[in-house]
Order: C-alpha cells, then structure tokens, then sequence
C-alpha cells in the first residue's frame, strides 16, 4: 500500500504514528496533517492529575506540513503554557505561519419525531454539565426565574436533567422550547451545541466569548455578559428569529484541499532512476504496484525510493485506484500518447505476466 497524507486528529500522537511508518521504510515523502479538536493547557485538563501534553502538541506542529486549529485564536491557548519559566519558549510566529483554520458545521437533522410532554416553557442546556461550560454561572444566573431546564447530559442535577434524546427528539425539543442557552466562560476552542438552534431558527443566549463571536459573528444580538443582561433577554426573546451562520464545513474543505493542492503539485528536482521502467509497465498492462517491482526492482524493499517514483508518477498524470486495496495504477486515454514518449528510452524486458490479475502480497506487508 502507499500513502501520501497522514491526518493525525490527535496531535500528541504524530510521533508515534511516524515511527511506525519509519519501522517499515516508509514516510519521507508523506505529508502530515494535522488536525486540533483541543488544545493543551491547565484550563482545558479537566484534573491537575493529568500530565501536560502541550510538548507533544508543539513537537507535532514542528513535524506537520500544516496545523488546523479550529479559529485563528486557538493557539492563543497554547501561549497560556508559558506563564512560568521552563525549559522552552514558544514560537508563537512559527506556529501561526502553519496554521489553518477548519471550522465546522453542526449536523443536519432529521425530521423531527414529538415528545410527550409540553417543553414550551423550557430552555435547553445543550452541552455538557461541568465547570468549563459554566454550570455555576449558569444556576447563579436562574435564580429567580421561573422555567423549566432541560439538559441534555446525564451528569446534569436531576433537577435539569430529562431523558435522553434521539436526534429527531432533539429537534423537536429545541424547535418547540423558548431558547438554548451557552454559557461557556472559559476555555472554548469552538462551539457546534449554538449552532443547533440556530440552524432550526430558534434564538440562542450566548455568553460573550472571543470563541463563540468567532462561530456566530461581532454583530450577534443574544450576547450576554451579566445576570441583568441575561434575564432581561431570557424575558424578552423574539418571537421570531433567524441567524445565518458560514457554511463552515466548505470554508474547511477550501482550506484543507487547497493544501492538498500545493503539496501534489510540487514539481520533482530530479526524476527516480527507475520511474520511465515503472511508466513503461503501465504503458504495458501491468498495473499492480507489487507486480511492477517484480518486474523493475525485486528488491526494491532495501530501499525507500518508490515513494518517489510514486509522487513522480502522480505528478505527471498517472492514476491510482484509491478504492483498491493494493496500489493499482492506470493512465487516463488522453495522456497515453504524451507519456508513451517518455518511455522511448526503456529497454526493459517484461517478464510474462501472470494469466489473471492476482496481488502478490509479500510476507514483509510493506508494499
């Protein structure tokens, strides 16, 4: 098999991922990605207990060909690390030098399925109960107001706490309650609970956060700051109400494909010594990445270049079968003419090929 990206959702991992690829021979020419759904720092653990990562998280940054973070302020929380003198010193340039954004869409719902009980005087808590959303801000701020809450994490007090929903269910919920509320005052990356009612039209009270004015805008009317604020909002919510946020997901698929791109399309110094032989097999019917080495380098295991005739290959038009388990190369019709000429200085003897298109997997795994 052959890769040319790794995409590490896990950034403290990468080094682990590149050793077991190195084990094998295999990982010069692949390009990393890497991709922060959180970041390390002492408000985002949710015990002192846990060891810091933050090294790790940086270590990545270093070896990765592009960082995603999911808003331009996210490396912010990784400066928090460096209150105290230690061993290191971030780089906060370098860091945003690699950095892209992959901000992210709620899910889609399905159509909505009614619940039993009347929910038209209730404001939902959509997000886990735990001091980093802002439960203890959240209860001061309830005091003395007359609503019924309806959480949707487990964990919540049985006070607040309904039964769990099934996405239909939650739909109906927040389609047919007053509001959902987001309180979160601390440590937030990005936030996809405020976008559920918003995408169902439904108005959304939002602790003023640099994170969640990142997901919704500077202009959104719901922002609170104080009890005061909130209560007084809470009181007196539009009957009415529409908010339309980013496709995010495409500003994603921008990002993320536009990099792709760039790293496919970079030009080769020089070409493989034997990527005409590797063409020329093509050229010929041969197809299978295992049955082109037995043809052009038998042991071709002792060494690392086919990641590069490989890319050389993709770089000048040729195709490989990505629904194919094993390698399998091909060359689009209108291409077979132009890189027939590059093969006119093969002198390779085919070896007769085997009567049906079997793969050959060799014991060693590597190819």
């Amino acid at each position: 098999m052959d890769f040319d990206f790794v995409f590490c959702h896990q950034p403290e991992k990468l080094y682990n991922i590149l050793v077991s690829f190195n084990d094998k021979r295999y990982g010069q020419n692949m390009a990393r990605f890497i991709f922060f759904h959180w970041v390390d720092c002492s408000q985002s653990r949710s015990s002192s207990a846990i060891p810091p990562s933050y090294l790790r998280q940086l270590e990545a940054i270093q070896q990765s060909d592009k960082a995603f973070f999911h808003t331009d302020i996210s490396s912010k929380w990784l400066e928090n690390n460096y209150r105290t003198e230690q061993t290191t010193k971030l780089n906060s340039d370098y860091v945003k030098n690699k950095t892209l954004t992959f901000p992210l869409s709620n899910d889609k719902f399905p159509e909505a399925v009614p619940l039993i009980r009347d929910v038209s005087n209730t404001i939902v808590f959509n997000h886990r109960w735990a001091k980093s959303t802002g439960v203890n801000r959240f209860e001061e701020y309830m005091e003395g107001l007359d609503y019924d809450v309806w959480c949707t994490d487990s964990k919540a007090p049985k006070e607040y706490k309904a039964q769990g929903l099934s996405r239909p269910k939650y739909r109906y919920l927040l389609e047919n309650s007053l509001c959902s509320v987001c309180f979160v005052d601390s440590y937030a990356t990005w936030n996809l609970s405020i976008q559920d009612g918003l995408s169902l039209k439904k108005p959304v009270l939002i602790y003023d956060h640099p994170t969640m004015r990142k997901v919704v805008g500077d202009d959104y009317p719901l922002f609170f700051k104080t009890k005061e604020d909130f209560q007084y909002k809470l009181k007196n919510l539009p009957t009415e109400f529409e908010w339309e946020l980013p496709n995010y997901d495409e500003e994603f698929k921008e990002n993320l494909t536009t990099e792709v791109n760039k790293i496919l399309s970079k030009e080769r110094k020089h070409i493989p010594k034997d990527a005409h032989n590797w063409l020329y097999c093509i050229l010929n019917d041969i197809n299978f990445k295992n049955d082109i080495i037995e043809q052009v380098q038998p042991n071709i295991q002792l060494n690392s270049v086919w990641q590069y005739i490989r890319r050389y290959l993709l770089e000048i038009g040729v195709k490989d079968n990505h629904n194919s388990p094993y390698v399998s190369y091909s060359i689009p019709s209108n291409l077979k003419k132009d890189l027939t000429l590059l093969t006119k200085n093969v002198k390779l003897e085919l070896k007769p090929k085997q009567k049906s298109e079997k793969v050959v997997v060799k014991k060693h795994g590597w190819f």
